[in-house]
């Protein structure tokens, strides 16, 4: 998705569009602040792209 940043796609294992929008996933180690999770959506570019400026480092369980 040419729309988002080089520095937020690094830390992206996949992002799709479907149906319902944006969807993205954060690699392990990353969460978006948004939605408390590793999982950003968004119904329009604009929507997901909030998602993704709030990645920030996760110390989950998952991610230790």
């Amino acid at each position: 998705m040419k729309f988002i940043p080089k520095k937020y796609m690094q830390n992206l294992e996949l992002v799709e569009k479907d149906l319902d929008g944006y969807w993205g996933y954060s690699k392990k180690g990353y969460k978006f602040e948004n939605t408390g999770c590793h999982t950003a959506h968004g119904v329009s570019q604009k929507e997901f792209m909030e998602d993704i400026r709030s990645m920030t480092i996760c110390e989950c369980e998952r991610c230790k």
